[in-house]
């Protein structure tokens, strides 16, 4: 699959590669108008990933992105997000439960079409990760998150932010 891949989404393959074997956290924001290959790309590093006995979990924002990808929930489903979110909305993952223990033994986790997703959806995932990866004093409890998105953009790229709390 890698050797299908255009130089972009090569770059970022490898920048992915690159993050797991440095153990570090990188959030990635990856867009491309429809048929740039992100699906491609998303299922490449999957591949990756699982090939070396790791486990990516893949949540998509809605039911139609989950078809398109080897996911089995949608992000509200997987991190028992409501739909009525507030600020003060608390994690629902609870410690020593299935979800916790997948969360924990998780490499990073792929949300596709994530600006369809409210930001207290990712202000509660972060609280979520943070709770039960015990880890505050890092974005998203220090668990690299890359980002999907389809735009009327007509290239592919991804942005690599370093966590610097």
């Amino acid at each position: 699959m890698v050797s299908q891949l255009n130089p972009e989404q090569l770059r970022i393959y490898q920048a992915f590669v690159d993050v797991e074997c440095n153990k570090t956290q990188m959030l990635f924001f990856v867009h491309g108008h429809r048929g740039t290959g992100k699906t491609f790309l998303w299922r490449t590093i999957l591949s990756y990933f699982r090939s070396r006995g790791k486990y990516v979990l893949v949540v998509p924002a809605s039911g139609i992105a989950s078809l398109l990808l080897p996911s089995d929930r949608i992000a509200h489903s997987r991190f028992i997000i409501h739909c009525d979110l507030t600020e003060k909305s608390s994690s629902n993952v609870k410690e020593k439960t299935q979800v916790a223990k997948l969360i924990k033994k998780n490499s990073m986790n792929i949300w596709d079409e994530a600006p369809k997703s409210d930001r207290r959806c990712f202000e509660f995932l972060d609280k979520s990760l943070k709770d039960v990866l015990e880890d505050d004093d890092r974005l998203f409890g220090g668990m690299s998150i890359p980002l999907g998105m389809t735009s009327d953009k007509y290239f592919l790229f991804s942005q690599e932010v370093e966590n610097h709390i």
